[in-house]
């Protein structure tokens, strides 16, 4: 074919192309004009359910763990923690906020609520309201209030049976009121007090039978004071005054009565002690001073010792000429008869605590020595009380006996026993012959 015959044959066939695009295009118009019109509401939504918007979630309460080495370090790695801790975060701000801290084996060693849980250290977390801590094994270790990332309020500590260890109050994280520390066993209650965290000079123990000793804070020795004379209290048996001192833990009462029989005239002086310290006393004859005064000259009586009595007294008044032994005074054991006159108040303040008014509520249930009746252990007749020699008077112990010295006639007469290292001193107005 010759090339202008095969352009004539492309050119019919273009045409022909063009025309059909034409009548198809002219199809569709006709095709889209016969469509009706209908009102854009009356068309019902056809759309998948894939492609309605999600409803948003409801925000959630958010918890953390986290994981502590043995100094309350904060520390990534499980592997090498003591403690681990679930902190919750409430979605409402001013819900309170909780913690809960577990030893490692998954039993609970505190709970409580706090403000802020530090992200270093446990150190830096502000806790509020009351945070209580385990031992292994569910007992209580501590029970503490903290308003506003300060305890304040009670602290109570607690040993592993139970028994309460150690008990103060707190102010803005300084001790103020008084200490209260116990024994294992919750039979000994030692109790200093605190201002603004610093401690008083001394400290008081004190049992739950009564006795009590005051401490010295720095060196933990015993702290006994000399009495003032203004403390000294008297009461009367069949007659015959006994004043009487309490103080240091001791009661300490002496009398003063003429004797006068066929051995002659002599003046008995009578002598109690009650130690209800916690400390051993030692009351000796040798330490006990009878003297009179005049014109502001003393005047010293010789008090018969113990061998001299039983060679001119006790020998003549049984009439026997065999030597016998002279009665010695009489030691006898006074848990059962506790005589606390001044713990419940005088000693420790208990003050709001609970703890303290316990274990001060059991030791007034023990108190005997009351109004009519704190001279008891005078009433003893003369025949029944033995001399008194050298003794050593344990705690709970009380002795009482009497001493011998002569009669003179005397204005004023004074007795002054030493007893640890401290005076007691008695006066007797007496008459004139």
């Amino acid at each position: 074919m010759t090339l202008a015959a095969t352009m004539a044959v492309t050119t019919v066939a273009q045409t022909q192309k063009k025309r059909k695009r034409v009548e198809t295009q002219q199809k569709v118009e006709v095709e889209e004009a016969k469509v009706p019109e209908v009102a854009l509401d009356t068309v019902p939504a056809i759309v998948p359910d894939t492609l309605k918007p999600a409803e948003p979630e409801p925000p959630k309460d958010r918890t953390d763990t986290l994981y502590y080495d043995r100094s309350w370090r904060v520390i990534s790695n499980k592997t090498f923690a003591t403690y681990y801790r679930y902190v919750l975060y409430p979605v409402d701000s001013l819900a309170p906020k909780y913690f809960k801290t577990f030893y490692l084996d998954g039993q609970l060693q505190g709970e409580g609520t706090f403000i802020t849980m530090g992200e270093r250290s446990d150190k830096e977390s502000v806790f509020d309201g009351e945070v209580v801590y385990y031992y292994k094994g569910g007992a209580v270790k501590q029970r503490l209030t903290y308003a506003e990332g300060k305890p304040n309020g009670e602290r109570t500590d607690y040993y592993e049976n139970g028994n309460i260890h150690e008990h103060i109050t707190l102010k803005d994280g300084m001790r103020t009121g008084i200490f209260a520390s116990f024994s294992e066993d919750g039979i000994v209650c030692r109790l200093q007090e605190y201002t603004n965290d610093e401690a008083a000079p001394y400290y008081i123990v004190v049992d739950k039978d009564g006795n009590y000793s005051k401490y010295d804070a720095k060196t933990e020795q015993p702290l006994l004071e000399t009495p003032d004379v203004e403390e000294r209290q008297t009461e009367y048996k069949n007659g015959v005054a006994w004043p009487y001192y309490n103080k240091n833990g001791l009661i300490v009462g002496v009398s003063n009565s003429p004797v006068k029989d066929n051995i002659g005239n002599f003046r008995e002086i009578g002598v109690f002690l009650v130690n209800k310290s916690m400390i051993n006393v030692e009351l000796d004859p040798a330490q006990l001073e009878v003297y009179a005064m005049k014109k502001g000259k003393r005047s010293d009586f010789e008090v018969m010792p113990a061998d001299e009595y039983d060679e001119k007294v006790y020998k003549k008044k049984l009439k026997n000429k065999k030597r016998s032994l002279k009665k010695k005074a009489v030691v006898t054991i006074e848990r059962e008869n506790n005589v606390s006159e001044n713990l419940g108040a005088s000693v420790f303040d208990a003050g709001t605590s609970h703890t303290l008014k316990a274990f001060q509520e059991s030791i007034i249930k023990l108190k005997t020595l009351v109004k009519g009746n704190k001279m008891k252990y005078a009433e003893r007749e003369h025949d029944d009380l033995g001399y008194l020699e050298r003794t050593t008077v344990h705690p709970g112990e009380m002795v009482a006996g009497f001493l011998l010295t002569d009669d003179k006639k005397v204005d004023d007469l004074f007795v002054k026993l030493t007893i640890n290292g401290v005076s007691y001193l008695y006066e007797w107005k007496t008459e004139k012959k």
